[in-house]
């Protein structure tokens, strides 16, 4: 059966990808050059530098989505995927709904899926490039960071968080090589957001809670690997601000560090393998 493809481009984002070779879904999925930046059983993620001279961006991220099995179809079926949006669409247009919220995320350039008989079968997501390095690459090589640099961090960090939350905004997988740091244009260091997680049960009122407290469990199971047990809880008085812990929140931090505690394991692995798709000037 013939495939169907789909592709949808960010205005303004045209020449650009039609510079790359990007420009539909047939070019994207059989491109081969490019820096390998992640990489799973179902996707690979390549930095893509544009043509010598071109000044425009430093680079552009293209994430694609590979369901060759039938086996890992029907499972996309099963997430909703099935004659709906899939995973690179449903990124898509979130990550188009944080910036128009005012959360700082990457900036989505265009997304394309393939589809047999209604079934997803590959998906594309391209996003502009932004200046900096993960979180998690940043925090394995601060060592000499002054204390004052490390509350600044801290400190932001949660109130972004925070921000995030009261616009209603669930990400889903706020683990921290999808934060990036970097600093603006004050000097002072600030956060863009990648990869919102697949988190629809989390879209009704009365879950946003759990969402929540699910994405402050996604940064606590790296913080218990990195940060001291003052930067944890200066984060977490920072977000809730407050100054001083009430029973309530003690709690509350209990649960979460159970929840962490069972995470853990599986962020220490990924940092294992962190620096194998570094920049060769950001591996440690």
């Amino acid at each position: 059966m013939k495939p169907s493809d789909y592709m949808h481009i960010a205005e303004g984002a045209a020449e650009l990808l039609d510079e790359l070779g990007l420009n539909d879904v047939e070019a994207a999925l059989s491109y081969r050059g490019g820096r390998f930046a992640a990489l799973s059983s179902t996707s690979d993620t390549l930095e893509i530098f544009p043509p010598t001279g071109t000044e425009r961006i430093p680079s552009v991220y293209m994430k694609r989505y590979r369901y060759p099995k039938r086996s890992q179809r029907i499972k996309a079926v099963l997430r909703g995927s099935w004659f709906r949006k899939s995973r690179a669409r449903f990124e898509f247009d979130r990550l188009s709904s944080m910036r128009t919220r005012g959360i700082r995320t990457i900036e989505p350039l265009a997304v394309g899926e393939r589809r047999i008989a209604g079934l997803v079968t590959a998906g594309i997501l391209i996003t502009r490039g932004v200046a900096g390095q993960s979180l998690l690459s940043f925090a394995k090589t601060a060592d000499d960071l002054s204390p004052a640099d490390r509350r600044s961090i801290v400190t932001k960090l949660a109130q972004k968080v925070r921000r995030m939350h009261e616009a209603g905004v669930v990400h889903g997988s706020m683990v921290w090589r999808d934060i990036i740091i970097h600093k603006n244009v004050s000097g002072e260091y600030d956060f863009t957001f990648l990869d919102p997680g697949y988190v629809k049960r989390f879209y009704l009122p009365g879950c946003r809670r759990l969402g929540y407290m699910r994405d402050i469990i996604d940064l606590a199971a790296t913080a218990t690997l990195l940060c001291h047990k003052s930067d944890r809880l200066r984060f977490v008085k920072s977000y809730i601000g407050i100054t001083k812990l009430n029973f309530r929140h003690r709690l509350w931090l209990k649960i979460i560090a159970w929840r962490a505690g069972r995470l853990t394991a599986k962020e220490k692995h990924r940092m294992e393998v962190d620096d194998i798709f570094l920049p060769p000037n950001q591996a440690k």
